[in-house]
């Protein structure tokens, strides 16, 4: 039986390159992965190459981003949106079966006045959150147009192994250090914590069975800075001082109903926050 081809955009980001490990070890895909050494993303000339080993039967995932720790500006708007432009102009004449585009639970903003689905209306507040929604956008149209199935999920903040750049990351490296935490605000900024293993098994799910649509792949309850500080202080058997500061951004307020997620997925068992940060503390814990 002829393998399932898989190609991964952006197979050596933290996201990308996590997939591309995880579906290589499965012996029924055929995996292949592109980033910008093998194929700049923001140069339409160079999908070429993907032209010679795409087919009608191959499953794109577009995992390729500029994130915002880079900063939020004009260009990452821009950038992020030629990347998936670049995208629909190479799919608009090469067919594919499927099409996976990882968006964001960032598109729908900061706060919301009933919990948060996949049919709420899309409200970004910053411009990479803007780009997801606009890529969202384009990529619907094209697929449409191109008879493509289209698959877009919406994480909530990815963690795990390689993460450098999530709070959970941040505050663990200070408390293993010994140094404080700082915290912007009043603490009561919410996140919604999603394992890349999570991530990985509806992927996989996504793939086999061909399941499309969009999906906010999140948990049902989120967890506060606060709440994460003193959860890693109990994990670590740590305590270090934590700082407060002026908050610089308005902080998130969202409620998540992930009923759509369960009725297609099952009653998915997310890994709970307190077994998935345990690796964050390895140094010091046997």
């Amino acid at each position: 039986m002829p393998k399932e081809k898989i190609i991964i955009l952006g197979h050596s980001g933290f996201v990308g390159s996590y997939l591309y490990y995880k579906l290589q070890s499965e012996s029924m895909f055929e995996v292949l992965g592109f980033s910008i050494n093998e194929i700049d993303l923001l140069d339409i000339g160079a999908y070429w190459k993907l032209a010679d080993v795409c087919d009608e039967k191959t499953t794109i995932i577009m995992a390729a981003a500029l994130l915002r720790n880079r900063g939020d500006n004009v260009s990452i708007l821009e950038n992020n949106i030629k990347m998936v432009l670049n995208l629909a102009n190479f799919l608009s004449s090469n067919k594919i079966k499927h099409l996976i585009y990882t968006s964001s639970v960032s598109i729908y903003g900061k706060t919301s006045k009933s919990p948060i689905t996949e049919i709420s209306p899309a409200n970004p507040d910053s411009f990479y959150s803007s780009a997801k929604a606009c890529g969202e956008l384009i990529l619907k149209r094209i697929c449409e147009e191109s008879g493509i199935i289209l698959t877009t999920l919406r994480p909530g903040r990815i963690y795990g192994k390689n993460d450098i750049t999530s709070p959970i990351f941040n505050f663990s490296q200070n408390i293993i250090l010994g140094k404080p935490i700082e915290i912007y605000g009043d603490g009561s900024h919410r996140f919604y914590c999603v394992h890349q293993n999570d991530l990985l098994k509806v992927m996989t799910r996504v793939i086999s069975e061909e399941i499309r649509g969009d999906y906010n792949v999140i948990p049902s309850s989120g967890v506060t800075l606060l709440e994460l500080a003193e959860l890693l202080f109990e994990l670590s058997g740590r305590k270090v001082e934590v700082k407060f500061k002026p908050a610089v951004y308005q902080p998130i307020l969202l409620a998540f109903n992930n009923y759509k997620l369960q009725a297609v997925f099952g009653k998915f068992p997310f890994i709970s926050l307190e077994e998935g940060v345990k690796k964050y503390f390895a140094p010091i814990i046997p």
